[in-house]
Parts: C-alpha cells; structure tokens; sequence
C-alpha cells in the first residue's frame, strides 16, 4: 500500500472468503450484463446501413460523404435507434453512390459534384 490507497485486489484479499465469492459473483453478472448489451447495439446497428457502412459498401471515405451530403447530393434519413437518431440510407442510396463514383471517375475534371450527380438521377450514365 502506498500513500494510503489500497487497491482492489487488495481489498478482495482481505475479505472473508463468502464476501469474497459475492464480489466476483457481482463483477461477473456486471460484466455479463456488459456483454448483453453490447450484443444488443451491435445487432440493433447491424440492420441498419449506417454512415460507417455505406462508405465501406460504396468505397468511399467518410469525408466523401460529408461533401456529398453538404453539397445535398445524398441525403440520409434519421433513424432511431436504441433512443439515439442515427443517419441511415437505404439500398438505393448505395445504387445511387456507385454509380456517382463511376460518373466522377470516368468524366473526372469535366463535371462538378452537383452535375454528376444529375446525370445518375436522369439515367445519362447508363450506356
């Protein structure tokens, strides 16, 4: 013990053995409970196609997607989810940023964001 801590282990140690047993038990039910929970977001988050998802399914970065959405090229809906709103997209937003990225690369340097993006919409892309 140094400086008047004494540390949790330390503590368990110098309990009787029945306290002892109800600590771990405590810190294991806490720590299932832990899990449970993090089972449940990591599922609830999984049916939804997040900002994180969409840029890892289109292959883009996710300041790329930021300049999209300032410059209202794409618009996500918002989602609650586990009482927290979240930016979610649907399938066609995936379609429509595959298609934007194809655009961009293949017309790279004469069209804008903004003009690319209106020429996914009218189906110009399409050959």
């Amino acid at each position: 013990m140094t400086g008047g801590v004494i540390s949790n282990s330390a503590m368990v140690r110098d309990m009787p053995k029945r306290e002892q047993k109800d600590e771990r038990n405590a810190a294991e039910r806490q720590r299932d409970g832990s899990r449970r929970g993090a089972d449940l977001v990591r599922a609830e988050f999984a049916a939804a196609l997040t900002r994180r998802r969409y840029c890892e399914i289109v292959g883009i970065h996710d300041m790329t997607l930021k300049r999209w959405e300032r410059a209202g090229v794409l618009q996500p809906r918002t989602q609650v989810i586990l009482n927290s709103p979240t930016r979610v997209f649907v399938p066609e937003d995936v379609a429509f940023g595959k298609r934007l990225i194809g655009v961009l690369r293949e017309r790279s340097g004469t069209v804008s964001l903004v003009e690319a993006a209106e020429l996914v919409r009218e189906g110009s892309d399409q050959p």
